[in-house]
């Protein structure tokens, strides 16, 4: 918790910025005006009780889950949940602990103890399915970067391969790895495979992603079809209009200048400028694109792929993001944000990632956010950014890399967790706001490329 507001628990190079800290370069979130509720949006199953057997598949994703943590005793977390001891479930390794604080969770007696050189944690399930994951770590022992390193490994899956907490996120903070598997029979079984050192796990939590073992695809778009030809009208909708949160430049349309295919298996979302450009008398004028799946197609938990080459410049700001159904009547930020990428055209090789939900007394509520600094511009070609939003939690990538991790647990007690509802797809580019001002030598038309969006469970 810092000035109120959570921050990422998992970041890689670079740290998370909290909300309301002046200094702090955090997206204020997209909700904004115009979002509004998806018509005939549903759910697909309540969560269940942690240990409940019976009927998961009829109840659907979220419908059982266990929850294991490396201690003595049940924890109770910041949700409510009730964390049992592992001892029935791990094999090999000893428990320590440690009464140093523990930052950056709402639930800091989860990461207090955990099973140092435990070789593997096994839990029954009710049925075959695909199952998430989501594994706990805390280095309380004072192990330095590289001196504490292992793989996970599930059947013949590494999950991580060179596991090394104190370099990930330091002494005394959580991390997560978070994970779907397929399991076709009565045992998932997570092994610890050490490197250097001592293996160690302080909470195992296994939740029913899908009651069928193989990937479904929910949503495939590949943006094949006639240049100048609108995106797909049975999935994409237009936002049109001006005057968007944070202060925005541009005027949203619903026009193939702004939004369409260009022959070539993409889908543009393109930036225009009109009048003066910045600097001469007069102000210029903006248009762009802002289209979303809000009354076609919305989904509760599943990993969206996106593949994209986003545009460099000053004041550019694209994203792809999903926000929840129910935003036309509880709003934003109760209805829940989950960033899949954004990029400032000013700082072309940096991702950004942002977690946006209800605080009380704070009318932006809380945002956990993190980023990831590529190795080459994310702008000189195309590149991978998913998002992993499971019953456990949410993990965002780039390329593979995973550099945020949110969960429940470790979100403090007094702040709302609303990512167990559908959601529905946003993408759009946006001029100024978080993007920044525009310079003069920004290049116009700016275009934001997807080459496609997926949707699988």
């Amino acid at each position: 918790v810092a000035g109120g507001a959570i921050v990422a628990v998992q970041v890689s190079h670079g740290p998370a910025a909290p909300l309301g800290d002046p200094g702090a370069a955090v997206p204020a979130g997209r909700g904004g005006t115009g979002a509004s509720g998806a018509p005939g949006a549903t759910g697909e199953g309540a969560g269940g009780p942690p240990g409940a057997a019976a009927g998961a598949g009829a109840a659907g994703a979220g419908s059982w889950a266990v929850r294991l943590v490396a201690a003595t005793q049940a924890v109770t977390d910041s949700r409510g949940d009730r964390w049992q001891p592992d001892a029935g479930a791990a094999t090999g390794g000893t428990l320590a602990g440690d009464a140093q604080a523990i930052a950056g969770t709402g639930t800091p007696d989860l990461y207090r103890s955990a099973r140092f050189g435990v070789r593997a944690e096994t839990v029954a399930v009710p049925e075959p399915g695909q199952y998430a994951v989501d594994l706990g770590f805390a280095e309380i022992q004072g192990a330095a970067p590289g001196r504490r390193v292992f793989r996970v490994v599930v059947g013949q899956t590494v999950e991580a391969a060179a596991l090394d907490v104190a370099a990930l996120v330091g002494q005394d903070q959580p991390y997560h790895l978070l994970f779907v598997v397929p399991v076709t029979g009565t045992t998932l079984t997570v092994r610890f495979v050490p490197v250097t050192g001592q293996t160690m796990v302080s909470t195992v939590a296994v939740a029913l992603q899908s009651a069928s073992t193989a990937t479904t695809t929910l949503l495939s778009q590949q943006f094949d079809g006639p240049a100048g030809s609108p995106p797909d009208a049975q999935v994409w909708q237009y936002q049109t209009g001006s005057g968007w949160g944070d202060g925005e430049l541009e005027r949203y349309t619903a026009s193939t200048a702004n939004a369409r295919l260009d022959g070539r298996g993409h889908l543009v979302i393109e930036a225009r400028r009109s009048g003066p450009a910045p600097g001469s008398a007069g102000p210029p004028s903006y248009t762009s694109a802002r289209i979303d799946t809000q009354g076609s197609f919305s989904f509760r938990y599943g990993l969206v792929t996106v593949r994209a080459k986003v545009p460099a410049g000053d004041g550019l700001w694209p994203a792809v993001w999903l926000l929840g159904t129910d935003a036309g009547t509880v709003g934003w930020p109760a209805c829940g944000e989950i960033d899949v990428m954004e990029v400032r055209g000013a700082q072309p090789s940096i991702v950004y990632s942002s977690i946006h939900g209800p605080m009380p007394d704070v009318a932006a509520g809380y945002t956990a956010s993190a980023h990831h600094v590529s190795p080459v511009p994310l702008s000189n070609g195309f590149h991978t950014y998913t998002a992993l939003w499971t019953p456990l939690g949410i993990s965002v990538a780039v390329d593979g890399t995973t550099y945020e991790t949110l969960t429940p647990q470790d979100v403090p007690a007094t702040n709302g967790w609303p990512y167990d509802a559908p959601m529905f797809l946003i993408v759009d580019l946006a001029i100024g706001a978080y993007g920044g001002p525009v310079s003069p030598t920004t290049v116009f038309p700016a275009d934001l490329l997807i080459e496609d969006i997926t949707v699988t469970r």
